[in-house]
């Protein structure tokens, strides 16, 4: 039993949105023999974009940053959750090559196929904080499933990994090469809502549309959407170097193409160390940028047994911007 979580926080700069991007991945079951693979797990992702009035009541609450208090304005802040689950069955197939004698190939392939549990998107058009008198004004639209299955997808990655000598590795692989999502418009709904307070109450009116119910132009809105509800490709290109049997160095490219269903940046390259002294306390120290920010990022893991705990965190903000970056790593492999 394995399980990941990533938290992404970027603040924008210059006036535009913040955005606030997580990832949290589980696998129930797994099993290989010789080159195959099996499993069963599941993902859940989502993406925000937070306006900056947005961002600073949520850290400083009405009075603002100043202390004196303002209005706040935040339409235009949107969130976008998804979530899928289901199995997968992976396939190497290791080979050498008679003019690099002392390389290792492996090419491998992975077919998954799931079922879309969940996609919810909401988007404020109009969000207004008074702070003198106090009054709050907020409509926003709400467009969900409404049952277990909202659909299915299929998708199929491929790698490709080189070993020289036992002391260097280098990898490419394309994550959701090919892959096919299909929705069911009819198990969607759009919810409307409308709310104000004051400081003697709080109205909250909300109108829900079932799909079939919707006129023409809001139907073809929500098919839209669901067109374009595609997970990107995920190109990453990698490579490691044992120094000595304490200390790996690494190196690690991923870019993301297409796809709508984004939970990280478009494109990082990251670089890193980890130092085995104690090998059940590994340390790890490392560099990322997306081209447009740097980040620090420091780490360690606890591996006793079967479980294996790793943590990293670090900082955006080296060159412009501002925010952190954090990942959880929880495993568990029984000996049976």
């Amino acid at each position: 039993v394995g399980s990941e979580m990533c938290i992404r926080d970027s603040q924008a700069t210059g006036g535009g949105l913040a955005t606030l991007d997580f990832d949290v991945g589980a696998q129930g079951i797994g099993a290989s023999i010789g080159q195959f693979a099996f499993g069963f797990g599941g993902i859940g992702a989502g993406t925000s974009e937070i306006t900056p009035d947005a961002l600073e009541l949520l850290l400083f609450g009405n009075v603002g940053e100043s202390g004196t208090g303002r209005d706040f304005d935040f339409s235009g802040t949107s969130v976008d959750v998804w979530t899928l689950y289901g199995a997968h069955a992976s396939y190497a197939q290791p080979f050498r090559l008679e003019v690099l004698p002392q390389a290792g190939f492996s090419a491998g392939a992975t077919l998954r196929y799931g079922v879309a549990r969940d996609l919810l998107r909401i988007t404020e058009s109009r969000s207004d904080l008074i702070y003198e008198p106090l009054g709050l004004d907020v409509a926003m639209q709400k467009l969900q499933s409404t049952e277990g299955n909202a659909g299915s997808a299929f998708a199929a990655d491929l790698g490709l990994a080189m070993e020289w000598e036992g002391r260097m590795v280098f990898g490419a692989s394309l994550i959701n090469a090919i892959q096919a999502i299909s929705w069911d418009e009819s198990s969607f709904a759009v919810t409307n809502y409308e709310i104000n307070a004051d400081y003697e109450e709080i109205a909250i009116n909300s109108t829900t549309i079932p799909y079939g119910d919707l006129d023409p132009d809001a139907q073809a809105n929500v098919d839209a959407l669901l067109d374009g509800a595609s997970l990107p490709r995920r190109l990453r290109l990698g490579s490691l170097v044992r120094l000595s049997p304490e200390l790996d160095l690494s190196a690690d490219y991923v870019e993301l193409i297409g796809g709508s269903l984004r939970s990280s940046w478009d494109r990082s390259l990251s670089t890193g160390a980890e130092f085995r002294g104690i090998p059940k306390v590994p340390l790890r120290a490392g560099l990322a940028t997306s081209f447009d920010q740097f980040a620090l990022t420091g780490g360690l893991g606890l591996h006793t047994g079967p479980l294996h705990v790793d943590f990293a965190s670090g900082r955006w903000g080296l060159g412009g911007g501002d925010g952190i970056v954090s990942a959880l790593s929880l495993s568990f492999w029984p000996n049976f």
